[in-house]
């Protein structure tokens, strides 16, 4: 496999500080770049495809309640809360049924928009 196939294979994902109980669990992530904004820093990282069921399992063990990480690669977007994991794709069409219960379980429905969704369209 050439490297450039090794990278389409890899999800990206964003991981917020505040989300983990345990904050050197972001040790065990490879990141690709941080951004600070007025109260959270956001980690983007980089997930080997053979490793995204393991990092589904760690995050539901360290995810803090009322926080969500999420992941994606081409079409498929996987959203990870502390007890629930939804598979879908991009399209924010498919997202209502994650909103609501995010929404139902105390994340606001602003912060439910999982952004960015594909690698092209990362800013940051």
């Amino acid at each position: 496999m050439k490297p450039e196939d090794a990278n389409a294979q890899a999800y990206h994902g964003i991981i917020v500080d505040a989300s983990l109980r345990n904050q050197t669990s972001l040790k065990k992530f490879k990141i690709v770049s941080s951004k600070k904004d007025e109260d959270w820093t956001l980690y983007k990282v980089e997930i080997a495809n053979d490793k995204i069921e393991s990092v589904i399992e760690l995050l539901k063990a360290e995810l803090n309640p009322k926080f969500y990480a999420h992941f994606y690669r081409n079409n498929e977007l996987i959203v990870v809360l502390k007890d629930a994991v939804f598979k879908t794709t991009i399209n924010a069409t498919d997202w209502k049924k994650i909103i609501d219960y995010g929404a139902k379980n105390g994340i606001a429905r602003e912060q439910l928009d999982f952004t960015p969704c594909r690698i092209q369209d990362e800013t940051w």
